[in-house]
């Protein structure tokens, strides 16, 4: 209401007065433009980026043990080096099952015991994660395209605080993948592209695409028990969390870019 007697005040007194008028209550006006314009800047959230470049590798080994025709379970364990190549990452213990629906869909349930690097001590910090997999294919020729759907928890042991991220995290991986088996030859190359999205981030971030990841590689049948998967991979990783002046105002948002280039190797075995 002030505002607007203010603004009549100016538009509608005649003459010399409304000049008057017009500059006392432009000075009026100015501090309240200012509060009002300091008020819109701490709302908008600043976004601090930060870009880091890394070359990393993964050697795996997988053992199947087929139940039958469409039931499996998978013992698998892989080793991951980051800082090109000179540090230790992550160590990982992989149990799983898997059933064929039909000839075209397969699900399967997995848990992961992950030892994760923290760092600065070289000490490990144990993660629980659980996931599940959908995925349906459609096969052409020597073509075979699938999407496969994997939502995922991550449970971390380590202390978090829950206002910069959740200690259970949740997120939702889509894969697209085309396979093209080179007849009489075992060999079978392959292209995917996988986003994921988080489900559960801190409100003060909001949930956002985590990571792209496109890989190229292949896999190599020596019989129908033992195979080798070679691959490279790119991951396009963000992480978003907010950092807190005078909790809970935030004073900016840190997102950390990381590109990775990751090279794997992988030997598995049925019987």
């Amino acid at each position: 209401m002030n505002l607007l007697r203010l603004f009549r005040q100016s538009l509608f007194s005649p003459g010399a007065a409304c000049k008057r008028t017009l500059a006392r209550n432009t000075r009026r006006l100015l501090p309240l433009a200012a509060v009002l314009l300091l008020a819109a800047t701490a709302q908008a959230q600043e976004r601090r980026t930060t870009h880091d470049n890394d070359f990393r590798a993964r050697f795996s080994f997988a053992l199947t043990k087929q139940l039958g025709q469409r039931h499996s379970i998978t013992l698998d364990e892989e080793l991951r080096l980051k800082d090109n190549w000179s540090q230790l990452d992550r160590i990982y213990t992989t149990l799983s099952y898997a059933y064929d629906v039909r000839p075209w869909f397969k699900a399967a349930a997995f848990y992961v015991l992950i030892a994760n690097d923290r760092g600065a001590d070289r000490s490990m910090e144990m993660r629980h994660r659980f996931y599940l997999e959908l995925t349906a294919s459609y096969k052409t020729g020597a073509w075979n395209f699938s999407l496969r759907e994997r939502p995922q928890a991550t449970l971390h042991t380590a202390y978090v605080d829950p206002a910069v991220a959740a200690k259970t995290a949740w997120v939702l991986r889509h894969r697209l993948m085309a396979e093209y088996a080179v007849a009489g030859t075992g060999l079978k190359p392959y292209v995917f592209v996988e986003l994921t999205q988080t489900l559960n981030a801190p409100e003060t971030v909001g949930n956002y695409l985590e990571k792209v990841r496109s890989s190229l590689g292949a896999k190599y049948a020596f019989n129908k028990r033992s195979s080798l998967e070679f691959y490279y991979r790119f991951d396009y990783k963000i992480s978003d969390e907010p950092v807190f002046d005078d909790f809970p105002t935030v004073d900016y948002i840190s997102s950390e870019r990381e590109s990775h280039h990751i090279i794997g190797l992988e030997y598995g075995y049925k019987f």
